[in-house]
């Protein structure tokens, strides 16, 4: 089967692993990336949650301004284990609060911006009687404004407000997770905070903070240099599912979002999981604005029809979220290999779907690279149709299929990220060798899974290291390249890929040529 059409990707080259020996395992982990807003939390930075109640403790809870935290709760609950979030934000404003000191005041803000942070500090010199310059600081954030459990707090010891000291105040809170020092620190150091009681007492944040314009297209996107916004997930790694909630509620996610995101997750081996407009009311609407979306991706994956929520006067929802959180749930009870079927493609968290569709709608839908959420006699919705946003229009079959897609993308980030180390190494047979027991380590295991075609490994995979796949890069040095290929339709039949290690990263790459070649192993 020619490869040749297959589009290449490069990854960031992290530090190499020390154990180059070390079994390559044959699964991992399914990690998913969301985008959007949240009522708190840090900017552009990507923070992993592994349940909802991590991601609103830092984040915050539901808010209606945006989809995403339902969107994680649909993850959640339809299994997903690890996510990572990054917020983005148009503007905004941290809100500051003021320690009494002396004639002066303690000047202290927010961490992040936004009026939904609830922090308060508490001042006090406990046995610091003899140092009239120190002082120590509790800050603890409460979960929202009347509930005042405490959900985070940081202790900060023999605090100074002299700049030069080792403890100076300032450089102590740019390591905080919750507050910074907003001016320079009064010459007096902070009185202690109590009540009228003479009990310790807190100070809260003012009412100062601002949440910022409403988000745009290009808030979502960020900008790769600066690592904000989507590109803030391109140091995550082993990233397999992207999703990017809409702009707000009631809206579609924009052209120029989408066109990035997709981009995106092509360019770094992961898969975007997008909502359909909510111009598709019924089959027909979708059959008729497919050709309007502009854009077809074998790294893509969305639905038809919407959900809506069980309970009564629920509305139509997106479920991106919760498409992701099966995925991510069938790889690990059964493997990425394995598509979802009757039982492990069934829709949980109190959603049922938003219209039904004729039996040539599903047909034609699953043809142009939509899958299909259906309702069954016993009343639960199944997701169905294994497809890949690429449709009929991929110039590789495989790729219309999203198993076969995602393994594919497993199979090379996986190894990519595997063998970096042999970068340091010398480049001779020793290296060929130990690249070659790696690496055919890891694609025998997933042989013995059933993960590709063929019952015996001469039909399923191939790996060539050696002399025939040593290239001098511009420097004139050596560098290994690994040719691998893979059966994913037909025992014997092989997508072939070259995976180039460089100091600037790594470079995966199909290759022109077929298995009538003879490649050895």
């Amino acid at each position: 089967m020619d490869a040749g059409s297959l589009e290449s990707w490069s990854t960031a080259l992290a530090a190499a692993p020390s154990a180059t020996s070390d079994a390559v395992p044959a699964a991992r982990g399914t990690v998913t990336g969301f985008i959007g807003r949240t009522r708190r939390g840090p900017v552009n930075q990507p923070v992993r949650v592994e349940d909802l109640a991590a991601f609103t403790r830092i984040f915050g809870g539901p808010s209606p301004d945006t989809e995403l935290p339902r969107m994680l709760a649909q993850y959640f609950d339809n299994g997903g284990r690890s996510a990572v979030v990054v917020r983005v934000i148009n503007g905004g404003r941290s809100a500051t609060m003021s320690v009494p000191a002396g004639a002066s005041q303690l000047r202290l803000r927010a961490r992040d911006p936004g009026r939904h942070e609830w922090l308060r500090v508490s001042v006090d010199h406990d046995q610091l009687e003899s140092d009239p310059t120190r002082f120590n600081l509790v800050v603890q954030r409460l979960g929202d404004g009347q509930d005042h459990r405490v959900v985070d707090q940081e202790i900060f010891r023999r605090l100074s407000v002299h700049p030069g000291e080792p403890d100076y105040v300032g450089d102590v809170l740019a390591r905080s997770q919750l507050v910074r020092l907003l001016e320079p620190a009064p010459s007096e150091r902070p009185e202690r905070t109590v009540n009228a009681h003479g009990v310790v007492g807190y100070i809260a944040l003012g009412a100062d903070g601002d949440d910022g314009a409403p988000l745009s297209d290009y808030d979502l996107t960020g900008s790769a240099a600066d690592a904000t916004g989507l590109f803030a997930l391109a140091a995550v790694e082993g990233l397999s599912l992207v999703c990017v909630p809409p702009l707000a509620p009631g809206r579609d996610l924009g052209p120029t979002a989408l066109a990035v995101a997709e981009r995106f997750c092509r360019q770094r081996g992961a898969m975007l999981v997008f909502d359909p407009p909510q111009a598709w009311r019924d089959g027909r609407d979708a059959l008729r604005g497919l050709p309007r979306l502009g854009f077809s991706s074998a790294n893509a994956i969305t639905y038809f029809p919407r959900l809506r929520e069980r309970r009564e006067g629920g509305g139509p929802v997106p479920a991106a979220g919760a498409l992701a959180g099966l995925l991510a749930r069938n790889d690990a009870s059964a493997g990425v290999w394995r598509p979802l079927d009757s039982l492990t493609g069934v829709v949980r968290g109190g959603l049922t779907v938003a219209g039904d569709l004729a039996d040539g709608e599903v047909q034609a839908l699953r043809r142009h690279g939509v899958n299909v959420i259906v309702r069954t006699g016993a009343g639960q919705c199944v997701l169905r149709g294994d497809v890949t946003f690429a449709g009929h229009s991929a110039r590789v079959p495989e790729w219309r299929s999203l198993t076969r897609r995602r393994l594919a993308l497993h199979v090379l980030n996986t190894l990519s990220h595997a063998t970096r180390w042999l970068l340091f190494e010398q480049c001779d047979p020793v290296l060929w060798a130990r690249v070659r027991h790696q690496v055919g380590g890891f694609l025998q295991q997933l042989h013995e899974a059933g993960a590709f075609a063929g019952l015996h490994p001469e039909q399923s995979w191939f790996v060539k290291c050696d002399a025939d796949t040593v290239v001098l890069d511009a420097r004139g040095q050596p560098r290994l390249n690994i040719v691998l290929g893979i059966a994913l339709s037909r025992p014997g039949e092989f997508l072939i890929f070259n995976i180039a290690h460089r100091v600037e990263g790594c470079r995966i790459s199909a290759m022109p040529v077929t298995r009538s070649l003879s490649l050895s192993a």
